[in-house]
């Protein structure tokens, strides 16, 4: 399995919403569920991944003047003012 995480990334980066192929996320979806039911390793593995940063870049956040940030000590999501 270690040797597949190079494969379970790329699958896991095609989970987001995507306006012009919004089938793929189902696609990818439907295979980080069939690789979870086939090993318990990649399960554990899966679950131990971390949030590293976010990628936003949309038109109501800059409208409302907000941001989304990671914070890092507890893997959440926080919405704040942007800065100018």
């Amino acid at each position: 399995m270690l040797e597949h995480r190079e494969i379970i990334h790329t699958i896991l980066c095609y989970c987001t919403t995507d306006v012009e192929l919004p089938l793929v996320r189902e696609w990818a979806l439907l295979c980080v569920r069939n690789l979870c039911e086939q090993s318990e390793e990649i399960r554990n593995y899966i679950n131990s991944l971390k949030p590293q940063e976010v990628k936003m870049d949309d038109e109501v956040l800059k409208r409302l003047n907000k941001e989304i940030k990671l914070d890092k000590e507890t893997g959440k999501l926080v919405v704040t003012e942007k800065k100018a």
